[in-house]
C-alpha cells in the first residue's frame, strides 16, 4: 500500500469515527430533548439506538424508564450510571425517588441524604426525604424536612399536602383540613387535597362544612368525582338527607363504584343500616 493510500485509509476511518460520534451525539441530544418534552417512550427509543453507552447515557435511560413506571429497570440503570462514573447532579435525587417508588425506603433515605448533603439548597431533595419519612411513620423527621422545604420554597403545594397528611395521621383533623385547603389553593389541580380536606371535616363531625366541599367536587371531569359522590352520600346520610344520599350513591354505583353499589343495595333498596368502609386513599406525590 502506497503512502497516499494509507493516508486515504486513515482519513476514511477518521471520517467514519467522527460520523458515528455525530450520530451518537444526535441520538443522545434527541433523547434529552424528547425527555424534556415529556415524550418518554420516544426518548427511551432514541437513547437505546446508541451503539455504545457512556456513563450518563444510563442516567438518561433510567430517567425515561422511571417516567414510564418501569422502576426496577430504572434502578438498574441508575446503578450502572453510578458505577460507570456519571456525575450528573440529579443522579442521587432521581435514584432516591426511584427507590421510593419501589418501596425500598431505607435505600431511598440513604440516597436522598447524600443528595441533600451536597445540594442542601434544593427543596426537592428535602421534600422527597420528608415523603419517605412519612411512609416510615417518622412524622417528626418528616416535619423537620418540610420546614426546610418551606424555607426554600414557601409556595410548593405538594409540601403542604404532605404536611396535612401528617396532621391527618396524627388525628389533628382541624389542622389537616386547613392545610389540605392551603395546598389546593396553591395548586388547583391537587383535587385529592380538596377531597382530603372534606374527609378531615367529616372525621371532626363537621358534616355541613364537609358536604359543601364534596358538592364543589361534583364535576364529571374531576379525577376525584366518584369519591366525592361517595362521600357526599355518606355526609348526606349523616345529615338525614336520605334521598340525596341515595342519589349520590346511585350515580357513583352506575360509574362502577363497588362501595356505593353495596350501600344502594343494603340501604336505599332494603333499608338496612349502611356500613361505611374506610376507603383507601394513597398520597399522590
Amino acid at each position: 500500500m502506497t503512502y497516499f493510500s494509507k493516508v486515504k485509509q486513515i482519513a476514511f476511518l477518521l471520517f467514519i469515527g467522527l460520523a458515528n460520534l455525530a450520530v451518537g451525539q444526535d441520538f443522545r441530544a434527541a433523547a434529552i430533548q424528547q425527555y424534556a418534552e415529556g415524550i418518554y417512550d420516544v426518548a427511551l427509543h432514541s437513547i437505546n439506538r446508541l451503539e455504545k453507552f457512556e456513563a450518563c447515557d444510563y442516567f438518561i435511560k433510567a430517567n425515561a424508564l422511571q417516567k414510564l413506571g418501569q422502576f426496577q429497570q430504572a434502578s438498574l440503570n441508575y446503578n450502572e450510571a453510578k458505577s460507570n462514573g456519571c456525575k450528573d447532579e440529579s443522579l442521587l435525587l432521581n435514584n432516591g425517588i426511584c427507590e421510593y417508588s419501589l418501596g425500598n425506603l431505607s435505600e431511598s433515605v440513604y440516597l436522598l441524604k447524600l443528595y441533600t448533603l451536597e445540594h442542601n439548597d434544593n427543596f426537592q431533595g428535602h421534600y422527597w426525604l420528608a415523603s419517605v419519612y412519612y411512609l416510615q411513620h417518622k412524622y417528626s423527621k418528616s416535619r423537620e424536612e418540610l420546614e426546610t422545604v418551606f424555607s426554600l420554597n414557601e409556595k410548593y403545594a405538594p409540601a403542604y399536602f404532605l404536611d396535612a397528611a401528617i396532621h391527618q395521621s396524627r388525628k389533628q383533623f382541624g389542622a389537616a383540613a386547613e392545610t389540605f385547603l392551603e395546598a389546593y389553593a396553591l395548586d388547583g389541580t391537587l383535587e385529592e387535597a380538596q377531597l382530603q380536606a372534606g374527609i378531615s371535616l367529616l372525621d371532626m363531625q363537621k358534616n355541613e362544612e364537609a358536604l359543601v366541599i364534596f358538592k364543589q367536587m361534583l364535576k364529571p371531569s374531576s379525577s376525584s368525582y366518584i369519591s366525592a359522590l361517595y362521600y357526599a352520600g355518606e355526609t348526606s346520610y349523616l345529615l338525614k338527607e336520605n334521598d340525596d344520599a341515595c342519589n349520590y350513591w346511585k350515580t357513583a354505583a352506575e360509574l362502577g363504584d363497588y362501595d356505593s353499589k353495596e350501600i344502594v343495595r343494603t340501604w336505599c333498596e332494603n333499608k338496612k343500616k349502611p356500613i361505611f368502609k374506610i376507603r383507601s386513599s394513597r398520597l399522590k406525590f
